[in-house]
């Protein structure tokens, strides 16, 4: 995973539906930054990515993924009633 901020900024984004995610003048690094030294780890993108991982539950819920992607991955097949 990528995550991203302005040069001259301290706020880390990774989710790229962000509205702060930097297109252009940003620093990129492939791990985690650490939250000392002023800087953060941007709210917006913890928001979206906890939305995201919340509607890919329930299409596995509901078994609302596509087909192929059932047929190359059987153990995402998961019976309704497993699901809390």
């Amino acid at each position: 995973m990528s995550y991203r901020r302005k040069t001259d900024g301290s706020i880390w984004h990774w989710a790229r539906s962000c509205s702060g995610w930097p297109m252009h003048d940003f620093r990129q690094r492939e791990d985690e930054p650490s939250t000392w030294g002023g800087q953060t780890l941007c709210d917006e993108c913890d928001s979206r990515v906890r939305a995201t991982d919340s509607h890919r539950h329930i299409d596995l819920q509901n078994d609302l993924l596509p087909s192929w992607v059932l047929q190359r991955m059987p153990s995402l097949r998961i019976p309704y009633a497993a699901c809390g």
